[in-house]
């Protein structure tokens, strides 16, 4: 009993700095809040948003910093930020040194860059950054009191933030760069969608499919047909006919309506030489026959003109006579 008592206060110990904490940092974000919108009120309207005493406490504090007004609010949120994560705490010397000097860098800086700027007769970068701005520039000129300034921001940011501004600066690119991807992607996958919607395909027509049926009946009848047609006789031509002596010897080709054989000629009758020369009956003979042939081949068709040409190759007879008629 007696531990879980000493445990009771330890907490309540350890839970009050938390609290204070937290109180902290719901003052400093309401304060920010209400300098905010009474400054956006002073220069977009006419800074009644926060009543009469935002209004005052605006026109204040821009007569004084000028556009750098706007750095005090950044602050003040960062601080608030910083104070519920547990990375500030507001006994921190370095905190409110840090801000205060970036605060008054960032005042000069808004004096140099928007030199025209005036709101209600008040410069860019009020009271504060006029003086020191005209400070710097007489002793380092404008663009030596640019960088000088430049330089003690970063610096006076870094003491405040305890963290590095190169990482942050990568860290801001890389953050840009998945950043632009991300849209990259999201424009890509909306362009894609868009096509798709917009892109169709035209629709078949009928006529085609039924062309093709129609072309796969006939070819189905065709083959049933083929299939059920006898097949051609085959025929063995002997050695020696007409149309292989036609293949061997191109003197011997028939016509279209030539490949019958022709009719065997008559043997010629033999030729009885006497001591007087040949005898009247078979010259007699002779002439009949070759009156008929000379009829046929002037009568007939060049078939038989060249079968009887081809035939007298082999059957004429010989003229000499024997060497006992002589």
């Amino acid at each position: 009993m007696a531990e879980t008592r000493r445990k009771k206060p330890a907490r309540k110990a350890a839970e009050a700095p938390q609290l204070h904490r937290e109180m902290w940092g719901i003052i400093f974000l309401g304060f920010a809040l209400l300098l905010g919108g009474a400054l956006l009120s002073l220069q977009f309207g006419d800074g009644r948003l926060m009543g009469p005493f935002g209004q005052a406490l605006a026109l204040g504090l821009f007569s004084l910093l000028g556009l750098g007004s706007h750095l005090v609010v950044v602050a003040l949120f960062s601080v608030a930020w910083g104070i519920f994560s547990r990375r500030f705490s507001v006994k921190d010397g370095r905190l409110w040194l840090g801000y205060t000097g970036a605060t008054l860098c960032g005042t000069v800086l808004f004096s140099l860059i928007f030199s025209r700027y005036r709101l209600q007769g008040m410069g860019a970068g009020g009271k504060t950054g006029e003086l020191l701005g005209a400070l710097g520039i007489s002793l380092l000129s404008k663009a030596g009191t640019f960088i000088f300034f430049v330089m003690g921001l970063l610096l006076f940011l870094m003491l405040a933030t305890q963290s590095s501004p190169a990482r942050a600066i990568v860290g801001l690119v890389e953050g840009t760069q998945a950043l632009f991807v991300r849209l990259g992607r999201l424009f890509t996958g909306i362009g894609r969608f868009f096509v798709s919607l917009f892109s169709w395909e035209p629709l078949e027509e009928d006529e085609p499919a039924e062309e093709e049926a129609a072309d796969d009946a006939e070819d189905e009848a065709a083959e049933a047909h083929a299939a059920e047609a006898p097949a051609p006789k085959k025929v063995r031509i002997k050695a020696g006919s007409p149309v292989v002596a036609a293949t061997q010897d191109p003197d011997t080709l028939p016509m279209e309506s030539g490949l019958t054989t022709p009719a065997r000629k008559a043997k010629a009758p033999r030729n009885v030489v006497s001591s007087g020369g040949t005898s009247p009956a078979t010259a007699e003979a002779s002439a009949p026959e070759t009156g008929v042939a000379s009829r046929s081949v002037e009568t007939g068709c060049p078939q038989l003109l060249r079968m009887k040409v081809l035939s007298e190759k082999f059957t004429t007879p010989s003229l000499f006579a024997s060497p006992a008629a002589v």
